[in-house]
Parts: structure tokens; C-alpha cells; sequence
């Protein structure tokens, strides 16, 4: 599946009320409002967190620690969740998800989505080299603040493992690109300044 999201639905879950952008989350309280989950399956999941939290302090530490402060602890829950989202999104069914959830351990989950976030970061990364060769002569401050600062540290400080959910805030409207970008629509970005360098109109919009 792309990640574009559609995702097929069905009658017993009601779509409004599962986010893409916090999908475990809002799919695992749908699944328990119609009965897809019960409160075992909320408590292992729940369990599941804490124990890939205690795995990640521990690559973060180096294993000197089993704790860190609660405003990085929240970080590091952002960050698994967003992992375990990436991959429950390339299944394209909430109701697989939703089996994903019961049936695997959620350290799995997260490592596949780990995996898949390194790759578009990776990949990203040869983006924004080309978007940065090729770069207009004549862009305007906004322009040129993005390409030398906002997406040089946000690749700097990206870790798929501790910051996989941290965001790019980019405000180039004559080129139409606004919003909060994630990993998994740096693509869209990254594409779109290619193009703004290479003289195509800006006939896209690219919002986060």
C-alpha cells in the first residue's frame, strides 16, 4: 500500500472516528467500543507499550538505565506508536490491523515500523541532497531558510528509533507547500522543491 492510506472500511467500525495520523490509538479504542477488542486486549497492548518503552530507554542509554525523565518518556511512547502506525497503515484494512494488534507482540509491530520509517528517512536523505544541488539562484529568504535550517535540522535530529514522529514545519505558500511534514510525507516535499528548482509551476499543493 502507498502512503496515500486508503484504507478499505468496514460496517461494524465507524472510519470517523480512527485518525491515520494516531491510528493505533483511535483504532484501538474503536475496536473496544464495538466489541473487537475487550479490556484483556487493552491491557496486553497497554503492557506491550510499557515493555517496548523499557527496550527503547535502554538502546537510548546504552542499558546504563531503565528510566529517563517523563517529558523524554513521552517522547519515546510518540515516537513507538508512530512506528507501530506505519506499519499498520501499509496493511490497508483496519480489521488486519486490528489482528495485527491481538495476534503480535507490539515490539514486533514497532520494528517493522522502524524499519520501514529508516528507509523513507534514507531515502529522504537522497532527496534533500538533490533538492539542495539543484536549489534556485533566486529564492526568496523563506526559501532558502528552509532549505539551509528548518530541513537541515530536522534530518539531523531524525532517529526513526527516539524521534521517528518529530515533524518539518515548512511555510512556502508561493510554492504551495504548508503545514507540519512527518517522515512519510517528506517524499511529497522534498518532490515538490524539485520541481520549484527545475522551473515547474507550482500546480500542487503539498500540505501537512
Amino acid at each position: 500500500m502507498n502512503d496515500n492510506h486508503q484504507l478499505i472500511a468496514h460496517d461494524s467500525l465507524n472510519p470517523e472516528k480512527i485518525s491515520l495520523t494516531d491510528y493505533t490509538n483511535t483504532l484501538t479504542a474503536e475496536a473496544l467500543r464495538t466489541g473487537l477488542f475487550d479490556e484483556g486486549d487493552l491491557a496486553r497492548i497497554q503492557a506491550g507499550l510499557m515493555e517496548t518503552l523499557s527496550e527503547v530507554i535502554g538502546y537510548y542509554s546504552d542499558n546504563k538505565s531503565t528510566s529517563v525523565q517523563t517529558e523524554k518518556a513521552k517522547v519515546f511512547a510518540q515516537a513507538i506508536l508512530f512506528n507501530v502506525d506505519a506499519h499498520l497503515l501499509t496493511l490497508g484494512d483496519h480489521h488486519k490491523a486490528i489482528e495485527e494488534l491481538r495476534n503480535k507482540k507490539l515490539n514486533e509491530l514497532y520494528g517493522r515500523g522502524y524499519l520501514l520509517n529508516s528507509k523513507r528517512f534514507e531515502a529522504a536523505k537522497v532527496l534533500y541532497a538533490r533538492v539542495r544541488y539543484t536549489r534556485r539562484k533566486d529564492g526568496s529568504a523563506e526559501y532558502n531558510k528552509t532549505l539551509d535550517v528548518k530541513l537541515k535540522n530536522y534530518f539531523a535530529d531524525y532517529d526513526a528509533r527516539f524521534t521517528a514522529h518529530s515533524k518539518a514545519y515548512i511555510t512556502l505558500g508561493e510554492y504551495g507547500i504548508r503545514g507540519a511534514f512527518r517522515i512519510d510525507q517528506m517524499a511529497g516535499v522534498l518532490n515538490r522543491l524539485l520541481e520549484v528548482n527545475t522551473g515547474r509551476p507550482a500546480d500542487v499543493t503539498v500540505e501537512g
